[in-house]
């Protein structure tokens, strides 16, 4: 450290006030101190009138530190969220009592909502819902997503039910009552609720699922189990791009993590795991290192937005025991770079 009068900083302040702010004492009684060297910046006695950046410089008093600035900011944590219910409770009681017009359209809207998606919950059931209508890229994943949602049954039904059921309550209770009291807000959050559980507990997570990769890991895991070979993978956008690599973090996941790198192990034999895109264009590269490849899988959904591959491969002898030349693939590499 440099003595701070060596310096010059926009942020430098006097001594005597760096300690008055910190709380020690007062700016005279700091004056004093400094008078009587029990102050010291960066190891060096303080003088009347000297500057300092409390937020770099050491500043002792009778040898204890000051805190910088940062260190003295008090952190008060308080929870928000009754303070935030209270006040919407008190505001929608509000509403029931001065505009309970809009709080009733709002019910409204829930129970026209919780009827409708039932009516085509009936119809993607009953199979009035073609594949047909849906196009581009990911059409393949919303036609899975639509299949799962034809194979739900069972006790989801229950929760299924609920929407339309409290749907119809809410109509009969407005045609029932001409003025509202708290019963409308009741009605409200029961219509609320039962829309959220059949969402979360019903619809969510058949279409969840069809968006998950373990059905893939299961199929892989069956053509290529782990006692058979080593899985490997290789991602061009991984290998060759800046970064954190890319990485079939998922499928990884649900195999037990026991994917590991194709380019850096450079095995000799084993199970490839690689996208259709990428395997058009490197498996050439790689088999001028000597790898020979066999076709043992092709996924059943898209992964990544692509069709993924796994091949059984192996690597002839001679070209391991090949002196230093740069692999094939090294070469590409450097290549699709340029």
């Amino acid at each position: 450290h440099r003595p701070c009068k060596e310096r010059k900083n926009s942020m430098e302040i006097r001594v005597q006030k760096i300690i008055a702010d910190a709380g020690v004492c007062s700016r005279r009684k700091a004056e004093e101190l400094i008078e009587q060297g029990a102050v010291k910046v960066n190891g060096h006695p303080a003088q009347i009138g000297m500057k300092a950046d409390p937020y770099r410089d050491l500043i002792t008093v009778n040898g204890e530190r000051i805190p910088s600035p940062r260190e003295q900011r008090s952190v008060y944590l308080m929870p928000i969220y009754p303070f935030i219910a209270y006040f919407l409770a008190q505001y929608m009681l509000y509403l029931v009592r001065e505009h309970s017009k809009a709080l009733k359209i709002y019910g409204w809207i829930l129970a026209v909502a919780s009827l409708l998606l039932t009516a085509v919950f009936v119809a993607v059931k009953c199979g009035a819902v073609p594949d047909t209508i849906f196009h581009g890229k990911r059409a393949a994943q919303n036609v899975a997503m639509l299949h799962a949602l034809m194979n739900v049954g069972g006790w989801s039904w229950l929760l299924i039910a609920i929407p339309p059921l409290l749907s119809v309550g809410w109509i009969a209770y407005v045609r029932r009552h001409r003025s509202y009291g708290p019963g409308l807000l009741y009605a409200i959050c029961a219509l609320t609720f039962g829309l959220y559980v059949a969402l979360d507990g019903a619809y969510q997570p058949p279409v969840l699922n069809a968006k998950s990769v373990s059905p893939v890991a299961e199929e892989i895991d069956a053509v290529a189990p782990a006692s058979s070979g080593t899985l490997y993978e290789f991602i061009e956008m991984g290998e060759f791009a800046a970064g954190d690599p890319v990485h079939f973090f998922e499928i990884d996941f649900y195999l037990g993590d026991r994917v590991q790198n194709f380019r850096r192990n450079h095995p000799k034999d084993g199970y490839l795991m690689i996208l259709q895109e990428d395997a058009e264009r490197w498996l050439p590269e790689f088999e001028k290192d000597g790898y020979s490849f066999t076709d043992v899988y092709t996924s059943s959904r898209p992964v990544n937005r692509c069709t993924l591959k796994v091949y059984r491969f192996t690597r002839a002898d001679d070209a391991a025991e090949e002196p230093a030349a740069a692999p094939a693939v090294e070469v590409a590499a450097g290549a699709a770079a340029k």
